[in-house]
């Protein structure tokens, strides 16, 4: 695996070498578009549209055309990859994905279940097996990824593994793949604690929220200025004359035990139905769905997941 940090010089150096006669599978992992985001933007602020889950400052625009200046940094990086499989002539027998493992570092994405924060792009090219400019609806899970190269080498995936192979969906020879996908997080021992689950349909999510009563915050909320970050504070400061501002903030820090969204009306997520007795009947699915993946993974439902180093009365569960 390498890790290339603005660098792609190595994965040129490693197709050179390698015996042709040899298979090969390469992982290439940038950095980008992670935070630290460039200093300056290639995006005019002013110009950009926003999502109507992030609330519209200066600070905020600023802070997201430096997030698309790295995207476009990442874009560069991964043509010069494609480039050099082309140079050293893999290009037309390799299958080349690209994916990401969450959404970007802003409030109610990364660190969060909604899709902001658990939906990635899922590209792939293969020459004279995935039609170029092809397009499909289907839910897959990262997962899926090593069963569908192990079927792609020609191999045969072990009993053991999680995922299924998505290659009829890239062969163009499938529209569906799954029902639904499971999302978790559960925190990473700083002060992203707030553990969750959840299952997406085409149509429906439920987000399972295990510890309600602790007041939700991460790195975005709590962390560093510098990085890109500082806009939280711009929040702050329009809620105390903002209404719908105040609401938002509330919103990100205060969640229900379960929330519904019913992705096909509301794509932004916005309304939760959880509470909504028109859709009792799908929550109720969903719950017993989520239940048996969790019990399926192992988990303990008689325990909230909590990072082993949360300060006693921070959560009110930790000891």
């Amino acid at each position: 695996m390498l890790w290339t940090d603005l660098n792609t010089a190595a994965v040129d150096q490693l197709l050179a070498a390698h015996d042709r006669k040899q298979p090969l599978c390469l992982v290439v992992c940038s950095h980008s578009p992670h935070v630290y985001w460039p200093e300056n933007d290639n995006y005019d602020p002013q110009k950009i549209q926003l999502p109507p889950y992030l609330l519209d400052t200066p600070e905020m625009r600023a802070a997201r055309s430096r997030y698309y200046t790295d995207v476009t940094w990442m874009d560069r990086q991964v043509g010069e990859v494609r480039e050099a499989l082309k140079k050293h002539g893999y290009e037309k027998e390799t299958l080349f994905l690209y994916t990401a493992d969450q959404g970007a570092q802003f409030p109610f994405a990364k660190w969060n279940l909604y899709d902001a924060g658990i939906r990635a792009p899922l590209l792939a090219s293969w020459p004279g097996m995935v039609k170029q400019g092809s397009t499909s609806q289907a839910l897959v899970s990262l997962v899926d990824l090593l069963p569908t190269f192990i079927q792609a080498a020609g191999g045969d995936k072990p009993n053991d593994l999680d995922g299924r192979s998505f290659l009829q969906v890239l062969l163009g020879k499938s529209k569906k793949h799954r029902d639904e996908v499971f999302a978790s997080h559960t925190g990473d021992g700083q002060m992203n604690r707030s553990p969750m689950r959840c299952i997406r349909t085409e149509r429906y999510k439920l987000i399972l929220n295990l510890a309600p009563e602790t007041p939700y915050k991460t790195h975005v909320s709590e962390g560093a200025t510098e990085d890109g970050r500082g806009y939280w504070n711009s929040w702050v400061r329009l809620a105390e004359k903002d209404g719908r501002a105040a609401e938002v903030i509330h919103r990100f820090r205060y969640r229900s035990a379960e929330e519904l969204y019913d992705l096909k009306n509301d794509t932004w997520e916005q309304h939760d139905l959880a509470h909504n007795p028109a859709h009792a009947d799908v929550l109720a699915e969903l719950r017993k769905q989520l239940k048996a993946w969790r019990l399926q993974q192992g988990e303990d439902l008689s325990k909230v997941p909590l990072p082993e180093d949360a300060r006693k009365g921070e959560i009110p569960y930790a000891k």
